[in-house]
């Protein structure tokens, strides 16, 4: 088998999710709901950055890194 084929069964999200499912913490409806919220936050999310407009070049990097100050408010 390829590598991405050996790998796709160690993929650590199926497998947490798998024993989410084995050990009854969670049902599949549980985390195709949870799928289905992080896809329409993560689309707003989106949706909201391409509307806004572009940021200052000295601004564009705020809060991307600890200690820029930016979070420190």
């Amino acid at each position: 088998p390829s590598m991405i084929e050996e790998w796709k069964t160690k993929d650590p999200v199926d497998r947490f999710e798998k024993m989410l499912i084995d050990n009854r913490y969670a049902t599949q409806d549980d985390l195709t709901a949870i799928a289905q919220r992080v896809k329409r936050e993560v689309d707003a999310a989106t949706d909201e950055a391409e509307r806004s407009p572009m940021p200052r070049g000295e601004e564009a990097t705020m809060g991307l890194f600890q200690g820029d100050g930016y979070w420190d408010s």
